[in-house]
């Protein structure tokens, strides 16, 4: 699973974004409570479901609305929201 979530940051970082991966050993909640204080617009969960299908679960953390996406349509969602992105306070 790590070594997938490395491969999945290495792509975003490629398209100009900054990622970081949080300690795979905290709790989800903590995880998203991080995140909600550094005003992250949104996150990428990945879990053994999203390996098994080459898939990530892409989080609004502005409305709670998740999606699940191909890695593909993820960075294209990112690439297009680009300017809202940079833009969050």
């Amino acid at each position: 699973q790590i070594t997938y979530s490395f491969d999945i940051i290495s792509k975003i970082r490629e398209k100009g974004f900054s990622a970081e991966m949080l300690n795979p050993g905290l709790k989800i909640k903590k995880q998203l409570a991080y995140a909600n204080s550094r005003k992250y617009g949104f996150c990428i969960l990945i879990g053994e479901e999203e390996q098994k299908t080459n898939t990530l679960t892409l989080k609004n953390m502005d409305t709670g609305e998740q999606q699940q996406l191909s890695v593909e349509q993820t960075l294209q969602f990112l690439i297009n929201e680009k300017d809202r992105i940079q833009n969050n306070p």
